[in-house]
Order: structure tokens, then sequence, then C-alpha cells
């Protein structure tokens, strides 16, 4: 079957949407490119990197409970930050084509945090 026949994407187009009510997350975009790679789920790091990013969402989650925000949308985006949701995910989420917007505001927030 042809790839690119209207039969085969309407098959898989089918076959997702019962993976996706299985809750099966796919790492690929297409047959070329990958969302996600393994170093982002198995980084290798440092153990000193892993304490200053674990610091880093500690305070950042000290953030989400003590700041006033500008608007519940801008709390909704830090807080999936401070969960650790990549800023595409998040951009996603709230069906921003571009996800500089959502960049933009986790960055303004991000000079918020007090480093000890």
């Amino acid at each position: 079957m042809n790839p690119k026949s209207p039969e085969f994407k309407a098959l898989k187009a089918l076959w997702y949407k019962k993976l996706v009510k299985t809750g099966f997350e796919d790492i690929e975009r297409d047959e070329y490119t990958l969302d996600r790679y393994h170093t982002f789920d198995f980084p290798g790091q440092e153990p000193l990197t892993f304490e200053m990013r674990q610091r880093y969402f500690e305070l950042a989650n000290q953030l989400l409970h003590g700041h006033t925000f500008r608007s519940a949308k801008e709390r909704a985006i830090w807080q999936k930050h401070a969960s650790g949701w990549t800023i595409r995910d998040i951009a996603k989420k709230y069906k921003h084509k571009n996800h500089n917007q959502v960049q933009l505001v986790i960055e303004r927030l991000a000079k918020l945090i007090k480093v000890e």
C-alpha cells in the first residue's frame, strides 16, 4: 500500500485513534523525525547538574504557590513548566501555534526565582 494514498492515511488515522485510546504516546513525528529523544528520558547528567535542576524546580514550585500571577492562564503555564512540561507541550496544550509566547512567559517568571 502506498503511504501517500488516501486509503493508507485513513487506515493510519484509524489505528492512531485506537492507540491514543489505550494511552500510547508515539515518540515519532513521522518516519524521519522524533518528537522526543532518549536523551530527554535518560539524561546522563552529572550529580551537580541534577541537583541544580532539582533545586530550580523546587524554587519554581515555590513561585507557583507564592506569586500573584497576571492571569489564570499565566499561572497554568507556570504550573505546567514547574511540573516539568516542555515549552512545546505547553504551547500545544494551549493551542499556541508559535511556542515563543509561552517561552517569554516562562523566561519572565524564571527571573523572579530567588536563588539562595
